[in-house]
């Protein structure tokens, strides 16, 4: 059923581009309700997945291991995943009669939209559409894989670790003041921070300006990335990133020039 799905994720070079689970080593959780084959079938062989890492760092799609029960007009459905930023729902049909389900999308405040009859349609589908997004040659360096890190970039990986971080105060509108202090040999123009917002979902990367930031100095920096998101500052958790690869270059603003002046707060990013 799914052996194009498996030749796609043998002919990508590029880490984290998609994200399997059982390839990581982590075992699918198995859901207790009943659901059709095809949908069961992925989580036998891949589990939880994200797809099409773009730009921006986000996923276009994803899968869920465990669906979440959602009722609409008196109606059934399951949300096993995301498009973009639509929910994936399969709609319950009675037991016995079907081994498929209908695959429907939603939008907020609209209503669920049918894709396919079944999963596994559902997927071929939305995989061709995602795999469009891209141009020939940006799939081509995708395929191929990105270039080893230089020198250069292995000494900004080296240095980004001696940074040191507190967090010191949040705004009522989310705006974040971060104390950084350099312990490294070498400015950065920023510094990453991972922040999840727990009743929202939001898992974002914001880049920090330290490029004032003398080694053995330490001052108080901001971002208000946050303020379109609608968070209280109660929800926000700010973490460590881990370090990046040669894949996350686009997404790491440590790996950007030094500005001449002051650089300004970059906007918040996908993680």
């Amino acid at each position: 059923m799914y052996q194009w799905l498996e030749q796609e994720l043998e002919l990508v070079k590029t880490p984290k581009f998609f994200l399997v689970h059982d390839r990581l080593g982590k075992a699918p959780n198995a859901p207790t309700q009943p659901l059709p084959e095809s949908y069961r079938r992925f989580l036998d062989m891949f589990g939880k997945a994200r797809f099409f890492r773009d730009s921006s760092g986000c996923y276009v799609m994803g899968i869920f291991d465990r669906p979440e029960l959602e009722i609409i007009k008196a109606e059934t459905y399951w949300c096993v995943g995301w498009y973009q930023s639509q929910s994936v729902l399969l709609k319950e049909l009675p037991p016995g009669e079907h081994d498929e389900w209908p695959v429907f999308e939603q939008a907020v405040s609209r209503r669920p939209r049918h894709m396919a009859q079944s999963f596994d349609g559902w997927l071929a589908i939305r995989w061709k559409s995602a795999k469009a997004r891209f141009g020939p040659r940006t799939w081509k360096r995708i395929v191929t894989g990105p270039v080893p890190f230089s020198q250069d970039e292995l000494a900004i990986v080296q240095a980004r670790k001696l940074f040191r971080w507190r967090l010191v105060d949040i705004a009522d509108d989310c705006t974040l003041l971060v104390e950084v202090t350099n312990a490294s040999e070498r400015r950065l123009p920023y510094i990453g921070l991972g922040v999840h917002g727990n009743r929202r979902g939001v898992w974002l990367r914001l880049a920090f300006p330290v490029g004032h930031i003398a080694p053995g100095h330490t001052a108080v920096v901001e971002h208000k990335g946050l303020t379109s998101f609608g968070l209280l500052p109660s929800e926000v958790e700010l973490f460590q990133e881990p370090d990046p690869g040669p894949e996350d270059r686009p997404f790491y603003w440590e790996f950007r020039p030094l500005p001449d002046r002051t650089p300004e707060t970059p906007p918040a990013g996908g993680s």
